[in-house]
C-alpha cells in the first residue's frame, strides 16, 4: 500500500546528492591514479582517468552542471603533479571544450543517442576529439609547441577513450545511468502513478455477499434484474 505521507528529498537536494557522488568519485580515482603513477610507473606515457566518462555522463544527466567536473579534474591533477600556470591553463580549461558535445543533444535528444550502442559511441570519439583539441589549442596558447601538446594528450587519453567507450557500452543498458535526470524522475513517477491508484481503489472496495447482491437484483424488476446465466450465456451462443 502507499504511504501517502511520505516525504521525499527535493529536486534540488537529489542533485546536489548525485553530483557531489560523482565529483568525489573522480577527484578519489584521479589522486589514486596520479599517485600511483609517481609511485610505482614513473615514466608512463598513458594514464587511466575518470574525467571523460564522469563528464561525460553527468552532462547527460545535468547538462551544464557538468562545467565543474572537467575543470576540476585539471586542477587538482596540476595540483598534485606540482605544475606551473600554464599548466592550469592547458589542463583545467582545455578540458572544458569536453563540454561542447552537448550540442550534440540539440539535433537529436539524448535518449536517442543511447537506443544504439555505434551512436554512444560516436558521442565518446567526439567527446575525445574535443578533449584533445582544447588542450592543443591551450597548449598552443602558452607557447607549447602543436607536436608536443597533440603527442602528449593523444598518448596520455588514449586508454581513457576505451575505458570510456567501455563505460558508455555498458552504462546504456542500466536504467536511469545515461538519461537526463528530470525526465527520469518523471518517468518513474509516471510509472508508479498506476499502481497508486490501484491501491487506492481497493483500499476503499467492500465485498458484497450473496443477499446484498439479490437486493440490487430485485431493486430494478424486469428491466434492472440481476445476474442470470441468461445475460452471461446469450441464446445464439447456447
Amino acid at each position: 500500500m502507499s504511504n501517502k505521507n511520505t516525504k521525499g528529498i527535493s529536486f534540488g537536494q537529489y542533485r546536489v546528492a548525485d553530483l557531489m557522488i560523482f565529483l568525489l568519485i573522480m577527484c578519489v580515482c584521479e589522486a589514486i591514479n596520479v599517485l600511483a603513477i609517481r609511485k610505482w610507473f614513473e615514466g608512463m606515457t598513458f594514464t587511466v582517468s575518470v574525467m571523460l566518462p564522469v563528464t561525460l555522463a553527468v552532462l547527460i544527466r545535468w547538462n551544464w552542471f557538468a562545467a565543474i567536473f572537467p575543470v576540476a579534474d585539471g586542477i587538482l591533477y596540476c595540483w598534485l603533479n606540482g605544475a606551473g600556470a600554464q599548466s592550469y591553463l592547458v589542463y583545467a580549461v582545455g578540458n572544458a571544450f569536453v563540454l561542447l558535445s552537448w550540442f550534440l543533444f540539440v539535433p537529436v535528444y539524448k535518449e536517442k543517442w543511447f537506443s544504439r550502442w555505434y551512436l554512444a559511441v560516436i558521442y565518446v570519439i567526439v567527446s575525445f576529439v574535443l578533449l584533445v583539441a582544447g588542450r592543443t589549442l591551450m597548449g598552443l596558447c602558452v607557447g607549447i609547441s602543436f607536436s608536443e601538446i597533440f603527442t602528449e594528450t593523444v598518448l596520455s587519453e588514449c586508454v581513457s577513450f576505451f575505458f570510456t567507450a567501455a563505460f558508455f557500452l555498458i552504462g546504456r543498458k542500466i536504467d536511469g545511468l545515461l538519461e537526463d535526470q528530470k525526465k527520469y524522475l518523471l518517468r518513474v513517477a509516471r510509472e508508479n502513478e498506476p499502481h497508486a491508484a490501484e491501491e487506492d481503489y481497493w483500499d476503499g472496495y467492500t465485498e458484497l455477499d450473496d443477499e446484498e447482491l439479490s437486493k440490487l437484483g430485485g431493486k430494478g424488476g424486469r428491466r434492472n434484474r440481476g445476474i442470470s446465466p441468461e445475460d452471461e450465456y446469450p441464446p445464439d451462443s447456447r
